[in-house]
């Protein structure tokens, strides 16, 4: 039987909200903390126009590798026998440096690299019992389709997950429960 898992990106497997917060200081744009930033200031206060700036930056999803940990997790279930499955939300502007990035980093099966507009359509397309996520409207985009691992985070630590969602503080917990 062939197990299969899909790992979202930013915030699960790159700190793509630390380095966007760390370029708008730079920028002089983020003049709070990095939690009222992200909750006040980016959603609600900047111009949609410097959101796009921000989102569709390729610097901000390639300022450092894969975290040595989560390289060595992801080598975990390719050899033991997982097919691995990167989904993500990144805007279209961006998909070189994300896919040179999952190279660049040397991850395996770095060409299993999806960019649906909703994750549900990659999870059914191929049949994939378990993603690991951040955000919670994906998880309920997915919540029918497969069981989810949430990372806990500042952005979801509100939102009460349906049952076949499993929170987890880091993508290193899964090795106790599917490894």
């Amino acid at each position: 039987m062939v197990k299969s898992i899909a790992f979202d990106l930013d915030g699960v497997l790159y700190p793509w909200v630390k380095f966007a917060y760390e370029y708008c200081i730079e920028m002089g744009w983020a003049k709070t903390d990095i939690y009222t930033f992200f909750e006040s200031v980016f959603d609600q206060t900047l111009s949609e126009t410097l959101k796009k700036n921000i989102l569709d930056n390729p610097l901000l999803c390639y300022k450092a590798l894969i975290e040595k940990d989560y390289h060595e997790l992801l080598w975990k279930f390719d050899r033991a026998g997982w097919d691995i499955y990167y989904i993500t939300l990144r805007p279209e502007p961006i998909y070189f440096a994300t896919h040179s990035w999952l190279e660049h980093s040397k991850v395996p099966q770095y060409n299993s690299v999806y960019f649906p507009e909703k994750k549900s359509t990659i999870i059914r397309q191929f049949n994939i019992p378990y993603l690991v996520e951040d955000r919670k409207d994906v998880v309920e985009d997915v919540k029918n389709f497969c069981d989810v691992f949430l990372i806990n985070t500042y952005w979801n630590r509100l939102y009460e997950q349906p049952k076949n969602c499993t929170r987890i503080n880091s993508v290193l917990d899964l090795e106790g429960y599917l490894l």
